[in-house]
């Protein structure tokens, strides 16, 4: 994250670990934007999203998992697109990182949809978490992330969302999902 070239950015790390070294490791960084929050309270994924967000600050929402990384574009790339008052979500191709065989290998090869896309994502989901930004003032308004789910919880909310909302698919691979045994 700190080494994107969109610099108008903040971290929300969301700590649900028992142990301190996560805190550890977010405080070797000399970084303002950093903003550490620990509740010292495992809840379920989706519930824990949706608290981090309303702590962010920003108009646009992103989500990055400890082990996954971007491409350094990747913000510079999607921001720029929500200068269309219509755009609900941007989001991008990605690699998969296979750490064991050190391998990249391209998530979709498919075609990326852009435009009102529900009817075709329902049977055909290719949305990585990763690789999603989301204007936070239309997350609201559907409702955020249905806190029951600790897993495909962005899956029912893109449906949700791509029913009425304009989604944006960019062809580049700007993540990098860490596959590993863990």
């Amino acid at each position: 994250i700190v080494k994107q070239t969109y610099d108008d950015w903040e971290l929300i790390f969301w700590d649900v670990s028992v142990s301190d070294k996560s805190k550890k490791i977010v405080e070797s960084y000399d970084e303002k934007r950093f903003k550490y929050f620990n509740l010292g309270k495992k809840k379920n994924l989706y519930h824990s999203r949706n608290e981090a967000i309303d702590v962010s600050k920003g108009e646009i929402i992103s989500f990055l998992d400890c082990d996954d990384w971007w491409h350094p574009e990747k913000l510079e790339k999607q921001v720029k697109l929500f200068q269309d008052d219509s755009t609900a979500m941007v989001y991008s191709n990605y690699f998969e990182y296979q750490q064991e065989k050190k391998k990249l290998k391209k998530r979709c090869k498919k075609k990326i949809l852009s435009g009102f896309i529900q009817d075709k994502i329902i049977h055909d989901y290719h949305i990585g978490i990763l690789t999603t930004s989301i204007r936070k003032k239309i997350f609201y308004e559907l409702g955020c992330y249905n806190n029951f789910f600790h897993i495909c919880g962005d899956f029912e909310f893109n449906i949700r969302m791509s029913e009425n909302y304009k989604i944006i698919g960019l062809k580049e691979y700007l993540a990098y999902y860490r596959i590993h045994k863990q």
